[in-house]
């Protein structure tokens, strides 16, 4: 959720820009993979929020875009390295779709998550779940089941990453 702070502060949607695409390179750099999470909504946003929040959320979405086709071309470097016969099985691979899983970056959608939402949701204790800016606990397990989901297909013994010092 990073980026979240940085817009109710009034920082705009550059200053996180900046730094989810560094972070993001420099897992990249060590091997490890990561998700990219757009922000959810808060119910009850003033205009300028809601104007960053667009912004950054479409600035993931195309960061994510933008990172794995890099580390494509890159991989292809390699491959052009190789040899070509490599290179056309990693091709019939991805044609089948056998690329999934295998990306730098994966995408959880998260912005629908309080989008809509009129009022609070009151938790079994008669109290408000959330405050109309902070996600409430359906809304957590609703984050934690988009990012499972996403996780699950690079829990695999194909998708291990091994440790730069291993």
């Amino acid at each position: 959720l990073g980026g979240t702070n940085d817009i109710g502060m009034r920082l705009g949607a550059e200053v996180p820009q900046r730094n989810l695409e560094s972070m993001h390179r420099l897992c990249h750099e060590r091997g490890v993979r990561t998700l990219a999470l757009t922000l959810p909504f808060c119910t009850a946003p003033p205009p300028w929020w809601v104007k960053a929040h667009d912004e950054l959320n479409e600035f993931i979405a195309g960061m994510v875009l933008r990172l794995n086709g890099e580390a494509r071309a890159a991989e292809a470097d390699e491959e052009g390295r190789h040899g070509r016969q490599e290179e056309v099985t990693r091709s019939e691979a991805a044609s089948k779709g056998e690329h999934e899983g295998r990306e730098k970056v994966t995408l959880v959608q998260l912005g629908d998550v309080l989008r809509g939402r009129e009022k609070p949701l009151t938790g079994s204790d008669g109290m408000p779940e959330h405050d109309r800016l902070h996600p409430g606990s359906a809304d957590y397990d609703e984050i934690a089941r988009r990012c499972l989901h996403a996780l699950l297909p690079l829990l695999t013994p194909t998708a291990a990453v091994t440790h730069p010092s291993a």
